[in-house]
């Protein structure tokens, strides 16, 4: 039996955590399990101390975290004119940095910034549901593990945090969260829609939120016996 399919003993033997979380204005809490299709997507109520990601699918990982912020409402005031309300407090994220570590190493770059949009108000509650879904895998991070990862699982340490300015002009980031993702390579062709090892089957090419290969254990995996 390959070693990919030790995953579920991997994925528990690491967990995700939450640094410098105290004074930033918006704080990134636990993550949770995705729900959703076709790129809609939610958290549904079920936390996450690792991810697992069959990178022969061709998606990256997409990370959902629960989150609050650390602001209150500022009024603009000239005297007793109201010269602006309180949307001064509103915190407009611009993009996500994620680095990486991994065992074995690989050669991940330092870091990659991707692009986002999103705006979070003050006094935001993580108990009213509040979340982010964001990329936790970079295109280049995406290419190193396709050209390395075989039959051997690489565990992933990605640090992930959010860039952006408040609309009263100051720039500002979140906390960071540390999420390890263990990768494996089961040889599904998403071109075919078969597998590369005739011996295996594609179980599943399903995920959530239309990530394929994503918390789902590795896509080919041998038959089932053949019932009498």
């Amino acid at each position: 039996m390959k070693r990919w399919m030790m995953i579920a003993a991997l994925a528990v033997s690491s967990a995700g955590c939450v640094a410098n979380q105290g004074d930033a204005p918006v704080r990134l809490l636990d993550a949770r399990r995705l729900t959703g299709t076709d790129g809609a997507c939610a958290l549904g109520n079920t936390q996450l101390a690792a991810g697992q990601l069959d990178i022969s699918g061709g998606s990256s990982y997409l990370l959902g975290l629960r989150l609050e912020t650390n602001t209150t409402a500022q009024e603009l005031r000239l005297g007793n004119r109201l010269l602006s309300g309180g949307g001064l407090s509103d915190f407009i994220i611009q993009e996500i940095i994620v680095s990486y570590e991994s065992q074995p190493s690989l050669p991940f770059p330092t870091e990659e910034r991707i692009p986002v949009y999103g705006v979070f108000r003050p006094n935001t509650s993580a108990e009213s549901g509040s979340f982010m879904v964001l990329y936790a895998l970079g295109p280049k991070a995406l290419e190193v593990l396709a050209d390395s990862v075989s039959d051997e699982p690489v565990t992933v340490l990605a640090t992930v945090k959010a860039s952006g300015r408040f609309s009263g002009g100051q720039t500002a980031e979140t906390n960071e969260v540390v999420y390890p993702i263990t990768v494996i390579n089961s040889g599904f062709d998403p071109t075919t829609g078969t597998c590369l090892d005739p011996a295996l089957r594609p179980v599943t090419t399903g995920g959530s939120c239309g990530q394929v290969g994503q918390d789902n254990g590795p896509i080919c995996r041998p038959p089932p016996p053949a019932t009498p």
